[in-house]
């Protein structure tokens, strides 16, 4: 779609297309009562892009990815901008009295876009959405068996010109896939127990096996053994760069400005 970049800031006149459902939508044809709290930065500038006309009941919160107190400023975490582990991988729960027994922890791979064909398929529906790569993961989850999901990608981008996927316990990075520095690294405070000192190398693909180096210190990409998973990992990253679609470029509007609307961040202005 071309908005694999970055969301959207504050003065794009550009949102997720709105031909695209989403699962909210999904969930009102299940008759699912729908509601937001927190930040939506997916586009705003007219009312069928927000919150409410993607299909929320209701929504509390705020446009653009962040904000304070006093300004209502936008930014961007540095941790979210680098494709480490550190700067993409979340903890989630689900809870349920009844679709869920007893307390456990699952391990198995998933991948953000998996949400929408497991909670349809949790709804009532069958699991399968036409035209997103997301897979159905609920019998996985539910019954603590082995995920469907195999790889995924964490970033194809034009902009950043860097490249990273998952292939099982192997994750593979094409040019620098972090700032402040060539490694990404955010280390703790002083007296917090620091991790192990990064070893790459000046190569442009670096290889780790997550399941033993889960901070991804060490580039494996040398080793004979994994050299199978090396080739398959670069070719396939390789095509991925060739077929991706460009990074949209939105315009930016002045007259979204909040100083037009009062001070606030409003709809109706594109």
């Amino acid at each position: 779609m071309g908005i694999h970049d970055d969301g959207f800031e504050g003065l794009m006149n550009a949102s997720v297309q709105l031909h695209k459902k989403m699962l909210l939508q999904t969930l009102k044809e299940y008759n699912y009562s729908t509601h937001m709290v927190g930040k939506w930065h997916l586009g705003f500038c007219r009312r069928e892009m927000t919150p409410l006309g993607r299909g929320f009941d209701t929504f509390y919160g705020m446009y653009n990815g962040a904000t304070d107190h006093y300004t209502h400023t936008t930014g961007s975490n540095g941790y979210d901008l680098t494709i480490w582990e550190g700067g993409t991988k979340v903890t989630s729960f689900l809870y349920s009295k009844t679709l869920l027994k007893g307390n456990r922890v699952y391990n198995g791979i998933a991948h953000a876009t998996d949400w929408y064909p497991t909670l349809e398929r949790v709804a009532g529906g069958n699991g399968t959405i036409e035209g997103i790569d997301g897979l159905n993961l609920w019998d996985s989850i539910s019954k603590n068996r082995e995920s469907p999901r195999q790889e995924f990608v964490y970033d194809l981008s034009d902009i950043t010109n860097r490249s990273t996927m998952r292939y099982k316990n192997y994750k593979l990075t094409w040019n620098r896939p972090g700032a402040p520095d060539l490694s990404g690294w955010y280390y703790p405070p002083l007296g917090v127990e620091q991790p192990p000192t990064p070893k790459y190398s000046s190569k442009v693909y670096t290889l780790f096996d997550l399941a033993t180096d889960p901070t991804a210190t060490t580039d494996i990409s040398n080793r004979s053994d994994v050299r199978s998973v090396f080739t398959y990992m670069k070719k396939k990253l390789y095509e991925l760069r060739l077929n991706m679609p460009p990074s949209m470029l939105p315009t930016r509007v002045n007259a979204g400005k909040p100083e037009n609307w009062g001070g606030a961040w409003t709809t109706g202005w594109c």
